[in-house]
């Protein structure tokens, strides 16, 4: 959260990144089950959960936060393209309070994003430091973003 601030100060400045990166993905990742194909997740539904998550924070936290212009955003989510290395790990926790265990699984791996424009670049870059999907208050849905160009 300490770098958030920074970040957030910036509004969504677009950040040009490459039009190619790999998304390598360190903790489980899981989102919501429409947002789920056969190889793992939709890169879109991506994009707009860790967009959802910015904007709830920076609604109960934050303020000057610069409205998304979703008809941009629609467009250029039609021109990202994506191949995944994911692959579902099953992990779970053990909680005192229901003894019992509960499952905090979800998908690991890589997910290289091509025709990555600067606007959803920079949602990216916002992701990478508030994490995204279910579990994510708890260090889940952690990624690192490497440029491949």
């Amino acid at each position: 959260w300490q770098t958030l601030p920074q970040v957030y100060h910036l509004g969504l400045v677009e950040q040009a990144l490459g039009s190619k990166i790999i998304l390598e993905i360190s903790t489980a990742m899981l989102l919501s089950k429409h947002d789920q194909d056969e190889r793992g997740f939709k890169a879109d539904a991506l994009v707009r959960s860790i967009l959802r998550r910015f904007q709830t924070m920076a609604f109960y936290y934050g303020s000057n936060f610069k409205k998304v212009d979703m008809k941009l955003l629609r467009e250029d989510l039609k021109s990202l393209s994506y191949r995944s290395d994911l692959h579902f790990q099953k992990r779970y926790r053990y909680s005192n309070r229901h003894k019992s265990e509960i499952p905090i699984g979800g998908f690991e791996g890589s997910l290289e994003l091509s025709n990555v424009s600067p606007f959803i670049g920079s949602i990216l870059k916002i992701g990478e430091t508030i994490n995204v999907g279910k579990g994510a208050a708890m260090g889940l849905g952690q990624y690192r973003i490497r440029a491949t160009e």
